[in-house]
C-alpha cells in the first residue's frame, strides 16, 4: 500500500500535476484513502458472510467518525491495521450476540458504558499519536467533535431503547467499547514510548 501511494504520488510529479514540495502530503492522502476503501470493503464482506450487514454497517459508521477525531491505538503496519479491524468486527458480532443474552440488564449495562465513554471522551480525546502532530486549535477541535459524537450517539442509543431495537442498541455498546479500549491502549503506548524516548536521552 505504501509503495503504491509513492508510486502514484510520483506519477503525479512527473507529470507535473503536483509540486515535488507536496509529496509527502500526497503519499500519506493516498495511503489512507486506500486503507479506507480496503476497511470498507473488509466489513462489507464480514457482513454479508456474517448475514448482518445493517449491523457492521452500524459498527462502521460510528467506529470510523470516533477514530478519526478521537484517534486510539494504531498498528505499526497496515497489515496488521487490516486485521485489527476485521478482528473488532467479529468481535462486536459475537458479543452483541451474548449481550442478547442479558437483555433484562441492558439499562444497567448500557449506563456504565456511557459514563465509562463519557469520561473517556471528555478527558482523553484526542489520543496522542506520534506520527501526527495536532496544535492546541486543532485538539480543541477535535475534542469537540468527540464530545458531539458522544451526544448524538447517546441520543440515538435512547431512541433504539425506546423502540425496542435491543439488537442495534447491543451493537453500539460493544462498539463503544472496543472504542474505549483502543483510546486507553493507544494513550498507554504512546506515554511508554515517551518515558522510553526520555530515558535514552537522560
Amino acid at each position: 500500500m505504501k509503495r503504491l501511494s509513492e508510486w502514484l504520488t510520483g506519477f503525479l510529479i512527473q507529470n507535473g500535476t503536483i509540486d515535488i514540495s507536496e509529496e509527502e502530503i500526497y503519499s500519506y492522502g493516498f495511503q489512507i484513502t486506500m486503507a479506507n476503501a480496503v476497511n470498507l470493503l473488509i466489513a462489507f464482506l464480514i457482513g454479508c458472510m456474517a448475514d448482518r450487514l445493517w449491523e457492521v454497517a452500524l459498527f462502521y459508521l460510528l467506529f470510523i467518525f470516533s477514530r478519526s477525531y478521537g484517534g486510539g491505538y494504531h498498528a505499526d503496519s497496515y497489515g496488521k491495521c487490516l486485521l485489527s479491524f476485521a478482528v473488532c468486527i467479529i468481535l462486536m458480532l459475537l458479543a452483541s450476540e451474548v449481550l442478547c443474552v442479558v437483555e433484562n440488564h441492558l439499562l444497567i449495562i448500557s449506563g456504565v458504558t456511557f459514563a465509562i465513554y463519557g469520561v473517556t471522551v471528555w478527558w482523553f480525546t484526542p489520543c496522542p499519536n506520534k506520527h501526527v502532530t495536532l496544535t492546541q486549535d486543532e485538539q480543541s477541535q477535535y475534542r469537540k467533535v468527540c464530545k458531539g459524537i458522544l451526544l448524538i450517539t447517546g441520543c440515538i442509543f435512547v431512541l433504539l431503547l425506546e423502540g425496542s431495537f435491543y439488537r442495534a442498541a447491543n451493537v453500539m455498546l460493544v462498539t463503544i467499547w472496543e472504542i474505549v479500549f483502543l483510546l486507553w491502549l493507544g494513550r498507554r503506548i504512546f506515554e511508554k514510548d515517551k518515558r522510553a524516548v526520555v530515558e535514552k536521552n537522560s
